[in-house]
């Protein structure tokens, strides 16, 4: 049994707007089918958006590196407070995926 996963992130400043406004989807569709074919073709790694590595308080918190893929960025490392909490929060995903039950 093998898992492969890839993830891309991005932001935006649209809101989430309530369940009967579908403009903020249809305004964002562009960006998530862009997310989508970055993953379905790049190693299981993190890319961020350009707007992601600008963000001052996301730039404080990670390490990222240049990449071939657009301007997207490849998640290095976080910030050491933050670190030790992810991989917390990582065993336990771990756990939760390997436990009992769990075929």
């Amino acid at each position: 049994r093998s898992l492969s996963m890839a993830m891309a992130i991005s932001q935006s400043e649209l809101g989430a707007g309530d369940k009967a406004d579908i403009y903020p989807g249809l305004y964002i569709q562009h960006t998530l089918d862009e997310l989508q074919t970055i993953c379905a073709n790049r190693p299981p790694r993190v890319l961020l958006s350009p707007g992601v590595c600008q963000d001052p308080d996301i730039a404080s918190r990670l390490q990222h590196q240049a990449t071939e893929v657009a301007d997207f960025a490849m998640l290095e490392e976080f910030a050491e407070p933050y670190h030790d909490l992810l991989e917390r929060q990582l065993r336990l995903i771990i756990k939760r995926l390997t436990g009992p039950g769990r075929d």
